[in-house]
């Protein structure tokens, strides 16, 4: 049994796999690591715990404590200049964050050709992977709450209202504020899409996951994408598998 971990700025993902597929998942924000380690503690005892941490030391420290009982030295994933098939020509490979990583190997893992990788969170990663496993390279983007937040914070009048709704023509604050950031972030999609089609006269395939992966879909409705759920997690398996 291997124990995936997905520690990202405000949410931990896990997952238990079994070899075949997946026999438990579950998430949490940073703020509820009561229930995390309440979670964990119901779980069977991993043979492998592999872990993606981009939340910093603090979080890094808190999973050490809340995986104690187990007794089982966790694998921290860093991005390596090439590991399970994919090129990483990050000028300091080392420095790109694990979890673009995880899921730059997933994507190359499901032998989906030249594909766009984006994962929406806290921020929003557009990474580019070629048919020949080279990651040529990719952009990080605020994401939605986080452009939300500034809107609040950095105008007088634009206060949106929880939640928003997909409309073409937006007459309220609320989904003006919804709808723009979600085209935001597809134009910059689109963006990325337009220089693979350029530069490598090839079209990508758009794999999302995160977030709104479904809103997003629709505003990409002339690029081809598929959504595939816990991208990150797939990575760290095979990874832990290799």
């Amino acid at each position: 049994m291997i124990l995936a971990i997905d520690a990202g700025n405000t949410r931990i993902k896990w997952g238990m796999h079994d070899g075949s597929g997946w026999v438990s998942t579950g998430t949490a924000t940073h703020l509820d690591l009561v229930g995390v380690a309440k979670s964990w503690r119901a779980l069977a005892t991993p043979d492998v715990i592999v872990i993606s941490n981009v939340a910093g030391a603090k979080v890094r420290s808190e999973l050490v404590v809340l995986l104690g009982h187990w007794h089982r030295d966790p694998i921290w994933i860093v991005s390596r200049s090439e590991e399970c098939g994919v090129i990483n020509c990050y000028s300091e490979p080392e420095r790109l964050g694990s979890d673009r990583w995880a899921s730059l190997i997933a994507s190359r893992a499901m032998r989906l050709g030249s594909c766009l990788v984006v994962s929406s969170g806290t921020a929003m990663t557009v990474d580019v992977l070629l048919d020949s496993g080279q990651f040529l390279g990719g952009i990080i983007v605020p994401g939605q709450q986080l452009m939300m937040d500034a809107l609040s914070s950095k105008t007088a009048g634009v206060r949106p209202l929880p939640g928003g709704k997909f409309t073409a023509f937006p007459n309220n604050t609320t989904d003006a504020v919804f709808n723009g950031t979600m085209q935001a972030l597809a134009g910059a999609i689109m963006m990325m899409h337009r220089e693979v089609v350029i530069s490598h006269k090839t079209e990508p395939l758009c794999v999302l996951s995160g977030g709104n992966s479904a809103v997003m879909k629709s505003l990409l409705d002339w690029v081809p994408t598929q959504i595939v759920d816990n991208l990150v997690l797939e990575g760290l398996i095979r990874i832990a598998q290799k």
